[in-house]
């Protein structure tokens, strides 16, 4: 491949990981106002309707059944935006020695204007050159997909994923202590 060619490609990835973050970021969000907005009406409304009936409490519980539902499919969702954004990555790392990026840079020119960062040997950070070593595009994104926003996320998906089945659990508990008449 030549390397106008993949330069192209690079700056078509490029913008294609700020596309999927943003994507990841989006659903996120998305999922979580819908997922609180849902978990706090089913909290109203069992609070509110105390009073009616067992069964018509039973029905309440559809709001936390729902959001365990939601929770699973924003982690589904979210996986596969970042998982899109980790391969776009893996493709730019494999497209940046073609380009030119791993090279050193010619820091004893005297005739040439004075660089930004002078002291840098590379135009990627060295940091980038030390710890991206994978055996293939694969592991990275393998490994990366428990990491960093990703990680965040799920964790909290997971975490409103019990709290609604601990609210779900609770208002079958008093569901049925109330037919029992314990309540």
């Amino acid at each position: 491949m030549d390397k106008k060619t993949a330069l192209e490609l690079y700056t078509l990835f490029r913008q294609e990981n700020s596309l999927w973050l943003g994507n990841h970021r989006e659903h996120s969000q998305q999922y979580f106002t819908l997922v609180i907005a849902i978990l706090g009406a089913s909290i109203a409304a069992i609070s509110q309707f105390m009073t009616l009936h067992p069964l018509l409490i039973f029905i309440i519980v559809i709001g936390p059944l729902i959001n365990l539902l939601l929770c699973r499919i924003a982690i589904t969702m979210c996986d596969r935006s970042y998982q899109a954004y980790l391969e776009c990555i893996s493709i730019q790392a494999k497209l940046e020695p073609v380009i030119g990026l791993t090279e050193t840079r010619d820091l004893s020119a005297t005739d040439k204007p004075i660089l930004q960062f002078a002291k840098d040997e590379h135009y990627l950070p060295e940091r980038w050159l030390k710890t991206r070593h994978f055996a293939s595009a694969e592991t990275f994104v393998k490994q990366g997909m428990n990491l960093g926003a990703n990680k965040i996320i799920r964790q909290t998906f997971k975490v409103l994923a019990f709290t609604n089945g601990l609210v779900a659990f609770g208002i079958v508990v008093y569901s049925l202590l109330r037919l029992l008449g314990i309540v």
